[in-house]
């Protein structure tokens, strides 16, 4: 299949690395625990377009546009052919940060029959055909005030073109992050599957004892939202 992919111009994508795994988060498919080979790419826009990266990036690594290697389509595909697997995860850094390649990538990953989730910050546009396409899934963050970002009007926007079958994800660093989730639910209504995410190793137990006792309670949240873990962290895989 990936020798098929010849054209005058092969889009090129800087590659931090692949590895096969388990998504250890939602995914928009069958969720937690299911096998994916991973596409991570370089770049992230959030320190050039609002000041600074997240405070809880876990992949700082992926952060600079220049790291890994150029790599072509092709090649990639190749990559992913050898996986040996139907379920792709194209994560970052921001893979939109490449938007017009990695657009190219997900549709033809798509189009061999691969079930693709793109896991992005949410503040870039998510191209239409993806949200036409059965076999992709968007895993969108909303960033909250705790993650020292401001970008919510833009995220607001962007959340609003996801389907039911796409996730919106907040980053808790801390119980009372809760109020501004519940206060996004109740002035939007997303259409989206809505989960809340404590930073790996940051909330104590009886914190999170309260988180589930909150999402439990509060109007807005009870029956729309769901606690979701870091599995992958949990197992001490990658």
């Amino acid at each position: 299949m990936a020798e098929d992919i010849k054209d005058w111009y092969e889009p090129k994508l800087q590659v931090v690395e692949f590895f096969r795994s388990i998504d250890g988060e939602v995914n928009g498919f069958a969720g937690p625990g299911q096998p994916s080979f991973f596409i991570r790419l370089a770049g992230c826009n959030l320190k050039r377009e609002f000041g600074s990266f997240c405070g809880y990036c876990d992949t700082a690594g992926a952060q600079d546009e220049n790291t890994g290697r150029t790599m072509g389509l092709s090649e990639i595909v190749t990559h992913a052919e050898r996986g040996g697997l139907q379920k792709i995860t194209v994560t970052g850094g921001e893979p939109l940060y490449q938007f017009e390649e990695v657009r190219t990538l997900v549709n033809t990953l798509a189009q061999l029959g691969y079930l693709v989730t793109v896991e992005t910050n949410g503040t870039v546009g998510i191209p239409r055909e993806w949200l036409e396409n059965d076999r992709v899934r968007i895993i969108a963050d909303y960033k909250l005030r705790s993650s020292g970002v401001d970008c919510r009007s833009l995220t607001e926007r962007v959340l609003e073109s996801l389907r039911p079958c796409d996730v919106t994800k907040f980053i808790l660093m801390h119980p009372n992050d809760l109020f501004e989730v519940a206060f996004y639910i109740y002035d939007h209504n997303p259409k989206a599957q809505l989960y809340v995410s404590p930073v790996s190793g940051k909330l104590l137990p009886e914190e999170l004892e309260l988180l589930i006792e909150s999402i439990a309670s509060i109007p807005a949240l009870k029956n729309r939202v769901s606690l979701n873990f870091q599995l992958h962290k949990l197992l001490g895989i990658k």
